[in-house]
């Protein structure tokens, strides 16, 4: 991580991709638009969540393909859903834990007041599972469509690669059911971290045509 985030601080336009969004952000910051630090924070800053968040909503959504009753071939059928099952994924998998923030005012919250300054832990988990919102929350469910889930934030706080994790979900999805007629899982070790959700194993198996 401490070689990576020294990559990030000394990154270079002879680094980056010419006419790519990155050097995009090295142009603003010649023309004075933004500082050099901040082009290259804006780039660690889209890159870094493409990464690991990504790659655990991929293992959520090919397990709940492989391990629930009918999910695969629906989607087979019906390919339109593609979108859908992303979404329903990332909901499923929530892969940041939460997020804390500070209450700047005493903030009302069900029967409860939260004094200003309590700092408070965000979970976006369980916004995503809650039953007053999504009816049976717990069932994985490819014709959901749940757009408003909370996995890749909200507001001002929307994840700046969701669009990018998004492509690359769906292009991978897409490419599975060209050729692949059946998903099968063995048993998945869950990941132990304090930030992210999501496998540090799952044994696949994709059965072609």
């Amino acid at each position: 991580m401490g070689e990576y985030i020294n990559f990030a601080r000394t990154l270079s336009r002879d680094k980056v991709m010419r006419g790519g969004w990155a050097e995009g952000l090295f142009d603003a910051a010649d023309r004075g638009e933004i500082s050099l630090d901040t082009a290259r924070l804006m780039i660690f800053d889209y890159a870094t969540p493409s990464l690991d968040t990504t790659i655990a909503s991929i293992g959520e959504m090919l397990w709940r393909l492989a391990s629930v009753d009918g999910a695969y071939d629906t989607l087979r059928a019906h390919p339109e859903l593609v979108p859908s099952v992303v979404y329903e994924s990332v909901r499923m998998a929530t892969p940041i834990r939460g997020f804390t923030r500070y209450a700047i005012e005493p903030f009302q919250m069900s029967e409860t007041t939260l004094p200003a300054g309590s700092r408070i832990l965000l979970l976006n988990a369980s916004a995503n599972r809650d039953e007053r919102h999504y009816s049976d929350p717990d069932r994985f469910d490819v014709r959901r469509n749940p757009r408003d889930h909370l996995g890749w934030g909200a507001g001002v706080h929307l994840c700046a690669g969701m669009h990018l994790a998004r492509l690359e979900m769906e292009a991978l999805l897409r490419a599975i059911l060209a050729s692949v007629a059946r998903i099968s899982a063995g048993e998945p070790t869950r990941l132990v971290n304090n930030g992210l959700q999501g496998f540090a194993q799952l044994p696949l198996t994709l059965h072609p045509d």
